[in-house]
């Protein structure tokens, strides 16, 4: 299978995902061997990280004593 079609398929054909790879893709060099590494990566930890970095840049996570953002935001997925 083609690699754009086969990190399609991981993200489960979800746009938030989608466009989330695609961001993480326009920012590496433009070789097969990047694209490989995108294709091969843990998507749902990569999904979760591009959740919290979106949240935290809405300011939907806020500070909790001393606590990372991150810390906190991860909290939220867990409830």
């Amino acid at each position: 299978m083609e690699l754009g079609k086969q990190i399609t398929e991981k993200c489960k054909r979800l746009p938030l995902a989608i466009v989330g790879v695609a961001g993480l893709l326009a920012k590496k060099e433009k070789r097969q061997e990047q694209w490989k590494q995108v294709a091969e990566m843990n998507f749902r930890k990569t999904m979760i990280s591009l959740l919290i970095t979106l949240w935290m840049a809405k300011g939907f996570v806020k500070q909790i004593e001393d606590r990372t953002l991150e810390d906190v935001a991860e909290s939220y997925l867990w409830i």
